[in-house]
């Protein structure tokens, strides 16, 4: 594409503003606008931005205590069609919890060699199951 071709004038009779013309006025223009961006993008954000790290208020054990009393509280139906405490399923299991920088804790515990996921909030406590891992989809039957 010759770039003196949309602004030369019209040659031999032909007309001036065809569909090519515009194509090529928007591609150029299109051009353009994206080097500007770049351009003002690199200027702007050229720092780097720091993040303030929450420190923690709770450890590890009290933050597991509310996970285990979490799971006391919540049933599941077992395959025999039973409503079972989730605590008696992690009864024995061995949990770690690990802060996450942000003012939340995320505590893991395996059962069948699935690891479970929870999230606890670092000021309140409040503990939710942690939906990064998807259980339904890879068929687990067990959703505490």
């Amino acid at each position: 594409m010759n770039f003196i071709d949309i602004i030369s004038p019209k040659k031999h009779g032909k007309k001036r503003f065809t569909p090519s013309f515009f194509a090529k006025s928007i591609f150029v223009i299109s051009i353009i606008i994206f080097c500007f961006f770049v351009f003002v993008s690199t200027l702007l954000w050229q720092d780097d931005t720091e993040l303030m790290v929450v420190i923690p208020t709770r450890t590890g054990e009290e933050v597991i205590y509310e996970v285990r009393n979490y799971l006391d509280n919540k049933k599941y139906i077992s395959d025999s069609f039973q409503n079972e405490s989730c605590g008696e399923l992690f009864n024995e299991g061995f949990f770690t919890a690990e802060y996450l920088l942000y003012g939340s804790w995320r505590v893991n515990s395996f059962h069948d060699i699935i690891r479970y996921f929870w999230r606890v909030d670092d000021g309140t406590l409040d503990v939710r199951k942690d939906y990064t891992f998807d259980y339904a989809r890879r068929g687990i039957s067990v959703s505490c």
